[in-house]
């Protein structure tokens, strides 16, 4: 099952409907801004406070054997843009984890959202990278063509099912799991 199935984008749906519905309910406003999509699933505020908001990108997960790998998807225009600006495509990664400033990671079959600032998805990005490194998907010192000329897409995987040094990611992370302090916060932190 991949993106040709549409069961990808329907997932995406649910997700994002998951994320929206449980940040309602820990009494945030959310919903996903008008426009063209640029990457950003949800703005997020706090009704009445202020006029300040978060910006979130939202990954559902439904696979019942690993519901809890996402990944960071970087779009074939974004590594060109790259390509064509820097000749590099080594940083796009980084660059596409802080485009927003939370990943809210949704995974269904464990009624569970995670959610990470960008600097803790960079921090899981950085520590997936030697399971993955040997994937063309995850391979960034390159770009990749495909046969219509354009330069293949690009994801960093985010996946919390790992342990690493015998320490579940689950439990490394575990301060993320259905904690939406580190979003009030952000919204209410006057210094930024």
């Amino acid at each position: 099952m991949g993106y040709g199935d549409g069961r990808a984008k329907g997932t995406g749906r649910i997700g994002e409907a998951e994320a929206r519905n449980a940040l309602i309910a820990a009494g945030f406003q959310a919903e996903k801004p008008p426009g063209k999509d640029i990457g950003v699933d949800l703005e997020i505020w706090i009704d009445g406070k202020n006029s300040k908001k978060a910006t979130a990108q939202v990954k559902g997960r439904r696979h019942e054997a690993e519901p809890l790998w996402f990944a960071a998807t970087v779009t074939s225009r974004q590594l060109q843009n790259a390509w064509e600006t820097t000749g590099s495509l080594r940083e796009t990664w980084k660059e596409r984890i802080l485009s927003v400033d939370f990943w809210l990671l949704v995974s269904v079959p464990r009624n569970e959202i995670w959610v990470l600032p960008a600097s803790k998805a960079i921090e899981l990005a950085i520590i997936n990278e030697p399971f993955y490194q040997n994937r063309r998907d995850n391979q960034y010192d390159r770009p990749f063509i495909k046969a219509n000329g354009k330069i293949e897409s690009k994801q960093k995987e985010l996946n919390l099912g790992l342990t690493v040094e015998e320490q579940p990611l689950t439990q490394k992370f575990g301060a993320y799991l259905n904690n939406f302090v580190s979003i009030r916060e952000f919204l209410t932190d006057t210094n930024s």
